[in-house]
Parts: structure tokens; sequence; C-alpha cells
């Protein structure tokens, strides 16, 4: 990425839970109501997550070219977040407080996922890398680990949207939402599932591009968190490439 002020890619851009009908019956049961339009469902979403102050969020990639796997679980909050994020070996952690953002890995994720230079690695050892408020890149994750932020990425202003009538696997009945978009000749399908009954939180994402596809669950809505501040810590401003 080039450096820890591009260093959380992960938020940005949520994928999700793949809905899949449990049985032939049921999507005939499902299909015979009146099916509601996109418009009049993403109205309903927005509502239901306008004063929403927590949602977690479990995103799971797949690579099929490469078998290559990364798996994310952020939860977030008005203006606080934790995130911890494997991709084979390399694993990252993020605390997100209203004072300071936390940066912790081992030494693979630390370069990967925070471009963390060779020569800091020694100096960074087992501490979590500290960065306060008033700095630009506490900026860069306050504005992708909240759950505004998150929430405010679900789908595109504008898209030419389908809506679908489904099933869970464990028989839930939902909505999902589809669109493709393309920037820079890169083709992404998504889809969004919502309940078809309750709040319309929505359950979760998926999308793919060529070989990848990346998924998501979003649950634990509006549950409070406990964020706990490291004591072992070392300041960004002690690196070489603050």
């Amino acid at each position: 990425m080039g450096s820890v002020t591009a260093a959380v890619a992960f938020a940005a851009g949520l994928t999700g839970f793949f809905a899949l009908p449990s049985s032939a019956s049921n999507v005939q049961l499902a299909i015979a109501h009146s099916t509601p339009t996109a418009k009049t469902l993403l109205s309903e979403m927005k509502s239901a997550i306008a004063h929403v102050t927590a949602v977690q969020v479990k995103i799971g990639a797949v690579q099929s070219s490469s078998k290559q796997t990364e798996s994310i679980t952020l939860t977030a909050g008005v203006n606080t977040g934790l995130q911890h994020t494997t991709s084979g070996g390399e694993t990252a952690d993020v605390i997100l407080t209203k004072n300071n953002v936390y940066l912790h890995g081992n030494s693979s994720g630390l370069t990967a996922f925070f471009a963390l230079p060779s020569d800091d690695l020694a100096l960074v050892g087992n501490k979590w890398i500290s960065i306060k408020s008033n700095s630009t890149q506490y900026k860069t994750f306050a504005t992708s680990m909240t759950a505004k932020s998150i929430l405010s990425h679900l789908v595109p202003a504008t898209a030419n949207f389908t809506v679908t009538p489904s099933i869970t696997v464990n028989n839930k009945l939902t909505y999902d939402i589809s669109w493709t978009t393309t920037s820079s000749g890169n083709t992404v399908t998504e889809t969004l599932t919502l309940p078809r009954t309750g709040k319309m939180l929505p359950l979760g994402e998926q999308a793919t591009s060529g070989t990848t596809t990346e998924t998501s669950t979003l649950s634990k809505w509006n549950q409070s968190f406990k964020v706990k501040t490291p004591s072992n810590t070392i300041a960004i401003t002690k690196l070489h490439q603050s």
C-alpha cells in the first residue's frame, strides 16, 4: 500500500452473506408474494441504519485461482472500533479510540497491511504502534472503522438494481438486491441481503470480481463492546517512516 496513511483498505467495500434457497417449494412460496422495488427497500434500510451505534462485520475473501483466503472481523461503534485481519500467515489488529489508533501484528502482517519498513520492525517488536487523533494517519482509520462509515459503503448511489425474493440457509425470508459496477475495466457483481420482516438491517453482502469472491455478514446491531487501550506501545513518531 505504500504507507500507514493508506493502511486500512479492509473496511471499505463490504461484501457478504450468500443467500441460498432451502428448497424449491420454499422458493415458489416466496416468489408468490409481491416484491417491493429496490428503491423502497433501500429507503427502508437507510432509515433503519440511520441511528445505528454499533455493528459487527465478518468478511471472508477467497481467490479461487490461487486458493488465497483472507478474513476480517470488524466491530465498529460511533467513534471506536476493533479489527482483526488474517491472510495466510499474516495477522494484523487495529484498535480505534477517540484519542488514538493502535496497530499491531506479526512481522509479515505489519509489512503487508501497514507497509511498515523492515528497519522499523525491530523497533516495534511486539509493541502496539500508537497514532494520535490529530494526525492524518488517524483520520485514515477513523473514516473506515466506524459504524457510520461502514454502512455508508453498502450500496452505490446509483445502479441498475434488481430485487429477488430468497430464503437463507437457516430458512430466513429475505430479499436479495443485486447490481453490477465497472471501474477501470474491473467488473464487480454484488448482492445485498435484507430481511423480509422486522427492521431492514442488512444481513450481509457478497461481491464477485473475476476469480475473487468476498462474503460478509453483519450482526450484533447496537450491541455495546469494550475497547481496551494497550499499555505496551510505541509512538509512530519514533519510527523511521513517520
